[in-house]
């Protein structure tokens, strides 16, 4: 298929899309056209092609720099020098003429689709900026829900833990402070011991859960102190306790037993 743009009036073509021209020069291009259907035809194709391309340009505003080099590009070709141009005689009449200066028809296309891509970057970069701000608004929602979440959650464990402060039965523990964090939907607790007395080394501090649906205590485990009388564990009865009443703890023999025979030492009220 020929290209139109091969047409010897393509030049012209363009010129005449773009505006330029004195009135006579268009009136004339016209004719020819009226004449030339090839060259009618690519004028209506650069008329389109030009109306489609700003169509297709963002409504943004493009660097200003980027409309100096377009400028600058455009006038990039100078006129032939005068001294190169034969002098007119006295009686000729020389109409007023202007440098062909305007650049090929692809050439100011790839400095539109520039403008364009420009402006479209400008626009991306505006698009991610808003979207950047709201995801960063969405992280501060979720981070402050968490909080109100942990906190709410705080609150309900702190409603349904049970704390118990174990007293001493026999004079010797009177100094012995036991205390006793017990949380019943879990079935577990911890038990913290402070200035228990030592015990001798065939003997364990075993905790015991008082149950009412228990014929026995409910064996909870063996607790053992440091030098300084200190111990921080967590336990878990050996059976469902369905209500601790109390809490107790006994000396038994080493390793613990499954029904307490030793002395109560330390007894919740």
């Amino acid at each position: 298929m020929k290209d139109p743009m091969s047409h010897h009036r393509a030049d012209a073509a363009l010129e005449w899309v773009q505006g330029y021209g004195t009135p006579e020069e268009r009136a004339a291009f016209e004719s020819e056209m009226a004449f030339d259907p090839e060259l009618s035809e690519l004028a209506g194709r650069l008329a389109e092609s030009a109306a489609l391309l700003a169509r297709s340009i963002p409504q943004v505003e493009p660097p200003e720099e980027l409309g100096g080099k377009l400028m600058d590009r455009l006038g990039e070709q100078e006129a032939p020098s005068p001294s190169l141009r034969p002098l007119p005689k006295a009686t000729e009449s020389v109409p007023p003429t202007r440098p062909k200066t305007v650049p090929k028809v692809r050439e100011i296309l790839a400095w539109a689709a520039a403008i364009a891509l420009a402006g479209g970057c400008v626009s991306l970069w505006k698009r991610q900026s808003a979207v950047e701000n709201q995801l960063a608004k969405a992280s501060e929602l979720i981070d402050s829900l968490s909080a109100d979440l942990n906190q709410a959650r705080e609150s309900r464990d702190l409603a349904r833990v049970e704390v118990e402060t174990l007293k001493a039965t026999i004079d010797e523990y009177r100094e012995g402070v036991a205390l006793v964090v017990w949380d019943a939907e879990k079935q577990e607790g911890v038990l913290k011991l402070e200035k228990m007395p030592p015990i001798p080394v065939d003997q364990d501090y075993q905790l015991w859960v008082v149950d009412p649906d228990h014929e026995n205590p409910v064996d909870a485990g063996v607790v053992r102190v440091d030098d300084d009388g200190f111990a921080r564990v967590k336990f878990k009865p050996v059976d469902e306790v369905t209500k601790a009443e109390k809490f107790a703890i006994s000396v038994e023999a080493r390793g613990g037993v499954p029904v307490g025979q030793g002395p109560i030492v330390l007894l919740s009220p």
